[in-house]
């Protein structure tokens, strides 16, 4: 190999290094959010990102409409069988889509609907992006399916 040959692939293994360290930065930065908004609806911990008391009465008042809400006595349970962040992200898909023009098919979105867009969602992600794939990856694609579902529904026009 020559020096020309070694310096590229020194640079090659640079990019992909620094891109597999800004993935895990941003899926600890997801996480962090993630964990941080849903005890924020769960433990009434603070504030977050500027959002009413009004807004997390409503987002509490959906959540336990559409079978979503992760009650005392069940979060152990959820804990134990790792299904617990995935609540966690259906918590944060919910904010999303209140605080968006779809905020009128949220009545409409029960637990058996987004728990399917989310392991479609999943296996779309996987199969696109292969090992390069990010929880905020699958998180988008889970909004946008649910956005496309609303518009479908309710007949909105983007």
């Amino acid at each position: 190999m020559n020096n020309e040959q070694a310096h590229k692939q020194a640079l090659e293994q640079a990019d992909e290094q620094a891109d597999e360290q800004a993935t895990e930065q941003t899926s600890e930065h997801i996480i962090i959010k993630l964990n941080t908004f849903y005890n924020f609806i769960n433990k009434e911990e603070a504030k977050f990102e500027g959002i009413h008391p009004t807004d997390r009465k409503d987002l509490i008042n959906i959540l336990k409409a559409n079978d979503l809400y992760v009650y005392p006595e069940s979060e152990a349970i959820l804990q134990e069988t790792n299904r617990l962040n995935e609540f966690k992200i259906y918590y944060w898909v919910i904010k999303e889509i209140y605080f968006s023009p779809y905020k009128g098919y949220i009545r409409k979105l029960k637990i058996e609907k987004i728990q399917m867009l989310y392991l479609q969602s999943i296996k779309y992600v996987m199969l696109r992006k292969k090992e390069n794939y990010t929880l905020l990856d699958i998180m988008n694609y889970l909004i946008k399916s649910i956005e496309l579902e609303a518009e479908s529904v309710l007949n909105y026009a983007t």
